[in-house]
């Protein structure tokens, strides 16, 4: 029933180190990951039709894999890093 359907052994780690890493993460780290998830979110939800949803699950993606190697390396701000990979259009922008 599930043949072909199970993530594979490296989906797996990838998993974990993600969870590891938000639960290694201090306050400011995590509000801030919160932060560029709902701004990703917003975007998609209440924006120009220019960023879809496929690419919001890929950067979301992209960022949660860039907390595992901010978390393992422990140098460098993460919201710095969320500036650096949004979109260049949204629904907060004034």
């Amino acid at each position: 029933m599930f043949r072909g359907k199970l993530a594979s052994a490296e989906a797996v780690k990838c998993y974990d180190d993600v969870l590891k890493s938000i639960s290694d993460s201090n306050e400011d780290n995590t509000k801030a990951l919160l932060k560029q998830v709902y701004a990703r979110l917003d975007i998609v939800h209440n924006g120009n039709d220019e960023y879809k949803s496929e690419q919001c699950v890929m950067d979301l993606i992209t960022s949660f894999t860039e907390l595992v190697r901010f978390t393992k390396n422990k140098k460098g701000e993460i919201g710095l890093l969320f500036i650096k990979v949004m979109p260049q259009k949204s629904a907060f922008a004034a």
